[in-house]
């Protein structure tokens, strides 16, 4: 469905640039500009918000200790002959 006749949908950024705002990728003039199309589109600023969460979730669920250095175990089976 085109919705280029929508007045809304050219308040409403699209996915990639909200992701980038969610990863602070954008630059300060841009972010500004996705800030006040966020205060008007609430169905936006609800994605933004759950991404959010969940990037916070996933960080405290795979960051490693800031005492260690990742690393990775491997244990090798012994042969079998």
């Amino acid at each position: 469905m085109n919705n280029d006749d929508d007045p809304n949908s050219v308040l409403r950024p699209d996915l990639p640039t909200l992701s980038a705002f969610v990863d602070d990728e954008l630059p300060d003039a841009e972010s500004a500009g996705v800030l006040a199309r966020l205060a008007n589109d609430p169905h936006a600023a609800a994605q933004v918000a759950a991404w959010r969460a969940q990037k916070s979730t996933l960080k405290a669920l795979f960051s490693a200790p800031a005492h260690e250095d990742p690393s990775v175990v491997v244990h090798a089976p012994d042969p079998w002959w």
